[in-house]
Protein backbone atom coordinates (compact mmCIF):
# COMPACT_ATOMS: atom_id res chain seq x y z
CA UNK A 1 0.00 0.00 0.00
CA UNK A 2 0.83 3.30 -1.08
CA UNK A 3 0.66 6.03 1.84
CA UNK A 4 0.37 9.65 1.14
CA UNK A 5 3.43 11.90 3.41
CA UNK A 6 2.01 15.19 3.90
CA UNK A 7 5.23 16.66 4.28
CA UNK A 8 5.92 15.65 0.83
CA UNK A 9 2.73 16.58 -0.14
CA UNK A 10 3.37 20.29 1.25
CA UNK A 11 6.66 20.30 -0.48
CA UNK A 12 5.81 19.17 -3.76
CA UNK A 13 2.67 21.73 -3.90
CA UNK A 14 3.11 25.01 -4.32
CA UNK A 15 1.94 27.35 -0.95
CA UNK A 16 -1.20 28.44 -2.75
CA UNK A 17 -2.57 24.93 -3.59
CA UNK A 18 -1.53 23.82 0.10
CA UNK A 19 -3.71 26.64 1.43
CA UNK A 20 -6.05 26.32 -0.47
CA UNK A 21 -6.34 22.57 0.03
CA UNK A 22 -6.65 23.16 3.60
CA UNK A 23 -9.38 25.56 3.29
CA UNK A 24 -11.34 22.95 0.87
CA UNK A 25 -10.24 20.12 3.39
CA UNK A 26 -11.97 22.11 6.51
CA UNK A 27 -14.92 22.94 4.17
CA UNK A 28 -15.40 19.35 3.81
CA UNK A 29 -14.89 18.04 7.48
CA UNK A 30 -17.92 20.81 8.24
CA UNK A 31 -20.04 20.18 5.16
CA UNK A 32 -19.03 16.17 5.57
CA UNK A 33 -20.62 15.54 8.99
CA UNK A 34 -23.90 16.33 7.71
CA UNK A 35 -23.26 15.57 4.09
CA UNK A 36 -24.75 12.01 3.28
CA UNK A 37 -27.48 12.85 6.19
CA UNK A 38 -28.74 16.25 5.25
CA UNK A 39 -30.81 14.91 2.60
CA UNK A 40 -32.43 12.02 5.49
CA UNK A 41 -33.10 15.24 7.59
CA UNK A 42 -35.15 17.38 5.18
CA UNK A 43 -37.09 14.20 4.36
CA UNK A 44 -37.70 13.35 7.29
CA UNK A 45 -38.23 16.93 8.49
CA UNK A 46 -41.34 17.44 6.11
CA UNK A 47 -42.58 13.38 6.70
CA UNK A 48 -41.16 11.72 4.39
CA UNK A 49 -42.01 13.70 1.41
CA UNK A 50 -39.60 12.70 -1.63
CA UNK A 51 -41.38 15.92 -3.48
CA UNK A 52 -40.75 18.33 -0.23
CA UNK A 53 -36.97 17.40 -0.55
CA UNK A 54 -36.87 17.77 -4.36
CA UNK A 55 -38.16 21.22 -3.73
CA UNK A 56 -35.93 22.42 -1.40
CA UNK A 57 -32.63 21.59 -3.67
CA UNK A 58 -34.60 22.64 -6.67
CA UNK A 59 -34.73 25.91 -5.29
CA UNK A 60 -31.20 25.82 -3.99
CA UNK A 61 -29.85 25.40 -7.13
CA UNK A 62 -31.78 27.62 -8.96
CA UNK A 63 -30.55 30.00 -6.61
CA UNK A 64 -27.15 28.95 -7.45
CA UNK A 65 -27.66 29.18 -10.95
CA UNK A 66 -28.73 32.70 -11.09
CA UNK A 67 -26.47 34.29 -8.71
CA UNK A 68 -22.91 32.37 -10.25
CA UNK A 69 -22.87 35.31 -12.87
CA UNK A 70 -23.10 38.02 -10.26
CA UNK A 71 -20.84 36.24 -7.79
CA UNK A 72 -17.85 36.10 -10.76
CA UNK A 73 -18.29 40.19 -11.20
CA UNK A 74 -17.24 40.52 -8.02
CA UNK A 75 -13.76 38.79 -8.69
CA UNK A 76 -12.53 42.10 -9.94
CA UNK A 77 -13.77 44.38 -7.42
CA UNK A 78 -12.71 41.94 -3.95
CA UNK A 79 -9.98 39.85 -5.29
CA UNK A 80 -10.67 35.70 -4.90
CA UNK A 81 -9.58 35.34 -1.28
CA UNK A 82 -11.65 38.31 0.31
CA UNK A 83 -14.22 36.10 -1.64
CA UNK A 84 -13.50 33.21 -0.12
CA UNK A 85 -13.52 34.30 3.31
CA UNK A 86 -16.74 36.22 2.88
CA UNK A 87 -17.85 32.67 2.15
CA UNK A 88 -18.08 31.56 5.67
CA UNK A 89 -20.11 33.17 7.11
CA UNK A 90 -23.51 32.13 4.98
CA UNK A 91 -21.73 28.89 4.85
CA UNK A 92 -21.87 28.88 9.13
CA UNK A 93 -25.21 30.43 9.28
CA UNK A 94 -26.92 27.74 6.85
CA UNK A 95 -25.81 24.67 8.70
CA UNK A 96 -26.33 26.60 11.98
CA UNK A 97 -30.01 27.52 11.16
CA UNK A 98 -30.86 23.89 10.99
CA UNK A 99 -30.41 23.83 14.24
CA UNK A 100 -34.13 25.34 15.14
CA UNK A 101 -35.31 23.32 12.25
CA UNK A 102 -37.60 21.36 14.75
CA UNK A 103 -39.27 24.00 15.91
CA UNK A 104 -39.43 26.80 12.82
CA UNK A 105 -38.98 24.24 10.43
CA UNK A 106 -39.63 26.68 7.22
CA UNK A 107 -38.56 29.35 8.60
CA UNK A 108 -35.09 27.48 8.75
CA UNK A 109 -35.29 25.59 5.57
CA UNK A 110 -35.71 28.90 3.91
CA UNK A 111 -32.27 30.64 5.69
CA UNK A 112 -30.39 27.33 5.05
CA UNK A 113 -31.42 27.64 1.12
CA UNK A 114 -30.45 30.92 0.96
CA UNK A 115 -27.53 31.16 2.83
CA UNK A 116 -26.17 27.98 1.01
CA UNK A 117 -27.07 29.64 -2.65
CA UNK A 118 -25.12 32.77 -0.92
CA UNK A 119 -22.21 30.46 -0.03
CA UNK A 120 -21.79 28.76 -3.26
CA UNK A 121 -22.10 32.14 -4.91
CA UNK A 122 -19.18 33.32 -3.07
CA UNK A 123 -17.19 30.20 -2.97
CA UNK A 124 -17.00 28.27 -6.17
CA UNK A 125 -16.27 30.76 -8.84
CA UNK A 126 -13.59 32.08 -7.25
CA UNK A 127 -12.23 28.39 -5.30
CA UNK A 128 -12.28 26.79 -9.13
CA UNK A 129 -10.31 29.80 -10.94
CA UNK A 130 -7.92 30.09 -8.51
CA UNK A 131 -7.84 25.96 -8.08
CA UNK A 132 -7.51 26.22 -12.00
CA UNK A 133 -4.89 28.71 -11.80
CA UNK A 134 -2.22 27.48 -9.51
CA UNK A 135 -2.03 23.97 -10.54
CA UNK A 136 0.71 23.16 -12.57
CA UNK A 137 0.10 22.78 -16.30
CA UNK A 138 2.49 19.24 -16.90
CA UNK A 139 1.45 17.47 -13.69
CA UNK A 140 -2.14 18.43 -13.75
CA UNK A 141 -3.06 14.29 -13.10
CA UNK A 142 -0.63 13.99 -10.53
CA UNK A 143 -1.36 17.29 -8.95
CA UNK A 144 -5.20 16.84 -8.26
CA UNK A 145 -4.64 12.81 -7.27
CA UNK A 146 -2.58 14.31 -4.22
CA UNK A 147 -4.92 16.80 -4.20
CA UNK A 148 -8.54 13.94 -4.16
CA UNK A 149 -6.39 11.45 -1.97
CA UNK A 150 -6.87 14.61 0.78
CA UNK A 151 -9.94 15.42 0.23
CA UNK A 152 -11.24 11.78 0.11
CA UNK A 153 -9.46 10.90 3.23
CA UNK A 154 -11.47 13.73 5.35
CA UNK A 155 -14.79 12.24 2.88
CA UNK A 156 -13.97 8.61 4.40
CA UNK A 157 -13.97 10.07 8.22
CA UNK A 158 -16.53 12.12 7.91
CA UNK A 159 -19.91 10.18 7.29
CA UNK A 160 -18.59 7.60 10.12
CA UNK A 161 -18.38 10.44 12.85
CA UNK A 162 -21.48 12.54 11.92
CA UNK A 163 -23.68 8.93 12.13
CA UNK A 164 -21.81 8.02 15.49
CA UNK A 165 -22.72 12.03 16.63
CA UNK A 166 -26.42 11.85 15.40
CA UNK A 167 -26.99 8.42 16.78
CA UNK A 168 -25.75 9.62 20.28
CA UNK A 169 -26.45 13.48 20.60
CA UNK A 170 -29.15 13.82 17.67
CA UNK A 171 -28.86 15.77 14.29
CA UNK A 172 -28.83 19.52 16.56
CA UNK A 173 -25.82 18.69 18.05
CA UNK A 174 -24.07 18.09 14.91
CA UNK A 175 -25.46 20.89 13.17
CA UNK A 176 -23.99 23.51 15.77
CA UNK A 177 -20.23 21.31 15.23
CA UNK A 178 -20.59 21.38 11.92
CA UNK A 179 -20.57 25.18 11.72
CA UNK A 180 -18.46 26.05 13.64
CA UNK A 181 -15.49 23.84 12.12
CA UNK A 182 -16.75 25.92 8.90
CA UNK A 183 -15.77 29.26 10.86
CA UNK A 184 -11.96 27.74 10.54
CA UNK A 185 -11.86 27.96 6.98
CA UNK A 186 -10.88 31.66 7.69
CA UNK A 187 -7.84 30.94 8.82
CA UNK A 188 -5.72 29.20 6.01
CA UNK A 189 -7.58 31.49 3.57
CA UNK A 190 -5.81 34.32 4.56
CA UNK A 191 -2.77 32.56 3.50
CA UNK A 192 -3.68 32.50 -0.22
CA UNK A 193 -2.58 34.64 -2.65
CA UNK A 194 -5.08 37.67 -3.82
CA UNK A 195 -6.21 36.99 -7.25
CA UNK A 196 -8.39 39.59 -9.21
CA UNK A 197 -9.79 38.48 -12.28
CA UNK A 198 -12.00 40.59 -14.65
CA UNK A 199 -15.03 39.21 -15.65
CA UNK A 200 -16.05 40.32 -19.22
CA UNK A 201 -19.62 39.78 -19.26
CA UNK A 202 -22.79 41.06 -18.61
CA UNK A 203 -25.35 39.30 -16.32
CA UNK A 204 -27.43 37.96 -19.18
CA UNK A 205 -25.29 37.82 -21.86
CA UNK A 206 -23.79 34.98 -19.71
CA UNK A 207 -26.51 33.29 -20.28
CA UNK A 208 -26.14 33.93 -24.28
CA UNK A 209 -22.99 32.72 -24.20
CA UNK A 210 -23.87 29.38 -21.83
CA UNK A 211 -26.72 28.43 -25.36
CA UNK A 212 -24.62 29.85 -27.89
CA UNK A 213 -24.16 26.87 -30.10
CA UNK A 214 -20.32 27.09 -30.05
CA UNK A 215 -20.38 26.58 -26.27
CA UNK A 216 -23.14 23.06 -26.73
CA UNK A 217 -20.38 20.58 -26.10
CA UNK A 218 -19.01 22.51 -22.39
CA UNK A 219 -23.46 22.97 -22.10
CA UNK A 220 -24.28 19.41 -22.59
CA UNK A 221 -20.99 17.68 -20.49
CA UNK A 222 -22.19 19.63 -17.52
CA UNK A 223 -25.37 19.64 -17.41
CA UNK A 224 -25.23 15.79 -17.68
CA UNK A 225 -22.51 15.98 -14.88
CA UNK A 226 -25.19 18.09 -12.59
CA UNK A 227 -27.66 15.54 -13.39
CA UNK A 228 -25.88 12.32 -12.71
CA UNK A 229 -23.65 14.12 -9.22
CA UNK A 230 -27.48 14.66 -8.28
CA UNK A 231 -28.80 11.54 -7.72
CA UNK A 232 -25.69 11.22 -5.68
CA UNK A 233 -26.27 13.61 -3.50
CA UNK A 234 -29.83 13.86 -2.95
CA UNK A 235 -31.40 10.49 -4.26
CA UNK A 236 -29.39 7.67 -2.93
CA UNK A 237 -29.02 8.67 0.63
CA UNK A 238 -32.51 8.57 0.67
CA UNK A 239 -32.40 5.12 -0.77
CA UNK A 240 -30.58 3.30 1.28
CA UNK A 241 -31.63 5.31 4.04
CA UNK A 242 -35.09 3.18 3.49
CA UNK A 243 -32.95 -0.22 2.78
CA UNK A 244 -31.23 0.51 6.03
CA UNK A 245 -34.11 0.77 8.27
CA UNK A 246 -33.11 4.47 9.21
CA UNK A 247 -30.00 2.92 11.15
CA UNK A 248 -27.42 6.14 11.15
CA UNK A 249 -24.71 4.31 12.35
CA UNK A 250 -24.78 1.69 9.50
CA UNK A 251 -25.47 4.52 6.40
CA UNK A 252 -22.08 6.29 8.04
CA UNK A 253 -20.31 2.85 8.66
CA UNK A 254 -21.20 1.58 5.07
CA UNK A 255 -20.38 5.26 3.45
CA UNK A 256 -16.88 5.51 5.45
CA UNK A 257 -15.94 1.87 4.26
CA UNK A 258 -16.40 2.37 0.60
CA UNK A 259 -14.64 5.24 0.74
CA UNK A 260 -12.13 4.21 2.40
CA UNK A 261 -11.31 1.29 -0.45
CA UNK A 262 -11.99 4.01 -3.31
CA UNK A 263 -9.09 5.92 -1.69
CA UNK A 264 -6.43 3.49 -2.54
CA UNK A 265 -7.29 3.91 -6.54
CA UNK A 266 -7.37 7.10 -6.23
CA UNK A 267 -3.32 6.92 -4.49
CA UNK A 268 -2.18 5.89 -7.91
CA UNK A 269 -4.51 7.01 -10.54
CA UNK A 270 -3.04 10.67 -10.98
CA UNK A 271 -0.03 9.08 -12.31
CA UNK A 272 -1.77 6.66 -14.76
CA UNK A 273 -3.92 9.39 -16.24
CA UNK A 274 -0.64 11.49 -16.77
CA UNK A 275 1.09 8.14 -18.52
CA UNK A 276 -1.82 7.18 -21.04
CA UNK A 277 -4.11 10.67 -21.19
CA UNK A 278 -8.02 11.74 -19.87
CA UNK A 279 -9.64 10.49 -23.24
CA UNK A 280 -8.61 7.04 -22.58
CA UNK A 281 -9.39 6.47 -19.07
CA UNK A 282 -12.48 8.98 -19.03
CA UNK A 283 -13.68 6.08 -21.32
CA UNK A 284 -12.58 3.11 -19.89
CA UNK A 285 -13.96 4.51 -16.19
CA UNK A 286 -17.61 5.62 -18.29
CA UNK A 287 -18.17 1.81 -18.79
CA UNK A 288 -17.79 1.40 -15.26
CA UNK A 289 -19.32 3.95 -13.77
CA UNK A 290 -22.59 3.63 -16.31
CA UNK A 291 -23.29 0.04 -15.38
CA UNK A 292 -22.30 0.72 -11.59
CA UNK A 293 -25.73 2.82 -11.80
CA UNK A 294 -27.70 0.05 -13.53
CA UNK A 295 -26.59 -2.36 -10.94
CA UNK A 296 -27.97 -0.25 -8.35
CA UNK A 297 -31.16 -0.59 -9.17
CA UNK A 298 -31.03 -4.34 -8.08
CA UNK A 299 -29.65 -3.63 -4.60
CA UNK A 300 -31.58 -4.84 -1.59
CA UNK A 301 -29.08 -5.39 1.50
CA UNK A 302 -26.39 -3.42 3.21
CA UNK A 303 -23.79 -6.20 1.57
CA UNK A 304 -25.19 -5.07 -1.64
CA UNK A 305 -25.15 -1.22 -0.91
CA UNK A 306 -21.34 -2.18 -0.02
CA UNK A 307 -20.05 -4.04 -3.37
CA UNK A 308 -22.24 -1.64 -5.93
CA UNK A 309 -21.23 1.48 -4.48
CA UNK A 310 -17.94 0.18 -4.23
CA UNK A 311 -18.09 -0.77 -7.77
CA UNK A 312 -19.69 2.24 -8.90
CA UNK A 313 -17.18 4.84 -7.36
CA UNK A 314 -14.15 2.71 -8.76
CA UNK A 315 -15.45 3.80 -11.91
CA UNK A 316 -16.38 7.40 -10.62
CA UNK A 317 -13.14 7.94 -9.07
CA UNK A 318 -11.19 7.79 -12.15
CA UNK A 319 -14.29 9.77 -14.10
CA UNK A 320 -14.03 12.54 -12.11
CA UNK A 321 -10.16 12.59 -11.72
CA UNK A 322 -9.65 12.27 -15.68
CA UNK A 323 -13.09 14.91 -15.86
CA UNK A 324 -11.64 17.34 -13.49
CA UNK A 325 -8.08 17.01 -14.85
CA UNK A 326 -9.34 17.49 -18.17
CA UNK A 327 -11.27 20.90 -17.35
CA UNK A 328 -8.44 22.42 -15.80
CA UNK A 329 -6.30 22.29 -18.66
CA UNK A 330 -8.89 23.35 -21.08
CA UNK A 331 -10.15 26.27 -18.93
CA UNK A 332 -5.95 27.03 -18.73
CA UNK A 333 -5.97 27.14 -22.27
CA UNK A 334 -8.57 29.98 -22.64
CA UNK A 335 -6.58 32.04 -20.49
CA UNK A 336 -8.27 35.12 -19.61
CA UNK A 337 -11.55 33.32 -20.37
CA UNK A 338 -10.63 31.37 -16.80
CA UNK A 339 -13.26 32.58 -15.17
CA UNK A 340 -16.04 32.77 -17.55
CA UNK A 341 -15.57 29.52 -18.77
CA UNK A 342 -16.02 28.47 -14.83
CA UNK A 343 -18.94 30.32 -14.63
CA UNK A 344 -20.35 28.84 -17.70
CA UNK A 345 -19.04 25.51 -15.83
CA UNK A 346 -21.41 26.30 -12.42
CA UNK A 347 -24.29 27.77 -14.28
CA UNK A 348 -24.75 24.44 -16.54
CA UNK A 349 -23.83 22.36 -13.66
CA UNK A 350 -26.83 23.53 -10.98
CA UNK A 351 -29.18 23.06 -14.52
CA UNK A 352 -28.36 19.82 -14.96
CA UNK A 353 -29.06 18.90 -10.95
CA UNK A 354 -32.64 21.15 -11.09
CA UNK A 355 -33.74 19.28 -14.52
CA UNK A 356 -32.79 16.13 -13.14
CA UNK A 357 -34.55 16.80 -9.62
CA UNK A 358 -38.01 17.54 -12.08
CA UNK A 359 -37.00 14.01 -13.12
CA UNK A 360 -36.69 12.56 -10.54
CA UNK A 361 -40.53 14.00 -9.26
CA UNK A 362 -41.80 12.98 -12.54
CA UNK A 363 -40.56 9.02 -12.56
CA UNK A 364 -41.20 8.82 -8.31
CA UNK A 365 -44.69 9.60 -9.12
CA UNK A 366 -45.71 8.33 -12.10
CA UNK A 367 -43.47 4.38 -11.10
CA UNK A 368 -44.09 4.85 -7.03
CA UNK A 369 -40.51 3.70 -7.29
CA UNK A 370 -36.94 5.41 -6.95
CA UNK A 371 -34.99 2.98 -8.34
CA UNK A 372 -35.90 4.11 -12.13
CA UNK A 373 -33.92 6.91 -11.36
CA UNK A 374 -30.19 5.24 -11.67
CA UNK A 375 -31.30 3.67 -15.10
CA UNK A 376 -31.48 8.00 -15.87
CA UNK A 377 -28.50 8.59 -14.10
CA UNK A 378 -26.45 6.18 -16.22
CA UNK A 379 -27.58 7.33 -19.48
CA UNK A 380 -26.28 11.20 -17.95
CA UNK A 381 -22.91 9.55 -17.27
CA UNK A 382 -22.38 8.41 -20.50
CA UNK A 383 -22.86 12.37 -21.97
CA UNK A 384 -19.86 13.14 -19.47
CA UNK A 385 -17.39 11.81 -22.60
CA UNK A 386 -18.25 14.67 -24.65
CA UNK A 387 -16.21 16.85 -22.41
CA UNK A 388 -12.81 15.78 -24.09
CA UNK A 389 -14.01 16.60 -27.27
CA UNK A 390 -15.67 19.75 -27.50
CA UNK A 391 -14.82 21.63 -24.10
CA UNK A 392 -14.12 25.11 -24.38
CA UNK A 393 -15.39 29.21 -23.63
CA UNK A 394 -15.88 30.53 -27.63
Amino acid sequence: MQYVNLNVVKSKLPKDIFALMTNRLLFRLGFGLVGVFLPIFFYQLFNNSIYALVCVYIVLYTFSALLAPLSSKLIGLLGIRKMLIMSVVPSSIAIGSLYYAPHYPLLSVIIFVVSIALYRALYWVPYQTDLTKFLVSKKTGTTLAVYTNMIQIMNALTPLIGGLVITRLGFSSVFIFSALILFTTIVPTHFISQVYERYSWGYFETFKHLVDRKNRGLLYAYLADGAQSVVSLVVWPIFIFGLLEGNYNSIGFITSLTIMVILLLNIVMGKVIDKIGEDKILKYSTVLATTGWIMKVFVDSALQIFVTDIYHRLGRAANRMSFDSATYEHAADNGHFVDEFTTLKEVALNMGRVIMLIVVAGLVYYFNNMRIVFIIAAGATLFMVTLNKQLGVK
